[in-house]
């Protein structure tokens, strides 16, 4: 999905900057830039992970001293992962993990689904305000990625809709307080 964004973005002229949690990612957006001579010009790939505050400042900081003109426009928090639901098969017990009732100890849930796909939203969202007050900026722009998830109950992983439903959430709330304009993307 990013790397649609990004092709679509440079294709109609604008600078992009990209970040990636490790820089396996970036031999699909070179291959990319071979089909498209625009993306190798009009775009910055950034090491990211966006569940890392400081990754995340580093990365606007690299965006705002790339910038054509020096300022961050618009910011789309795309960067999203799924996996295993750390709350399934839980039944007749609701939040137990069936495969776990057998341990003596309770074992710490995974939480990396909700620091990317939540937590990370909220750090991009955070760090684009910022920068948005402090350059006046005129239409200010963040789009959040959510899915349909975060729109409809489904027998998919709970933790991934609660994740998404955050992210809705966060759209819904920062959208009233027109300060900067919140748009949210949920691709089915």
């Amino acid at each position: 999905l990013g790397l649609a964004y990004v092709e679509a973005l440079t294709r109609a002229g604008l600078q992009c900057l990209t970040g990636a949690p490790f820089l396996g990612y970036l031999p699909l957006s070179q291959e990319a830039g071979t089909r498209n001579a625009n993306i190798k010009l009009r775009t910055v790939f950034v090491k990211c992970d966006v569940s890392s505050w400081d990754d995340q400042v580093n990365l606007f900081r690299v965006a705002k001293e790339k910038a054509p003109n020096g300022r961050i426009d618009a910011v789309i928090a795309n960067a999203g992962i799924y996996g295993p639901d750390i709350l399934e098969g839980a039944v007749s017990r609701p939040l137990i993990v069936a495969s776990r009732l057998s341990e003596e100890q309770p074992t710490k849930p995974n939480t990396s689904m909700l620091n990317v796909n939540l937590i990370g939203v909220m750090y991009t969202t955070r760090l684009a305000a910022w920068h948005f007050d402090r350059q006046n900026s005129i239409d200010p722009c963040v789009i959040l990625v959510s899915s349909i998830m975060g729109y409809i109950d489904t027998q998919g992983s709970s933790v991934y809709s609660a994740a998404k439903h955050g992210v809705r959430g966060l759209m819904t709330c920062l959208r009233r307080k027109k300060t900067i304009r919140v748009n949210c993307l949920a691709p089915w």
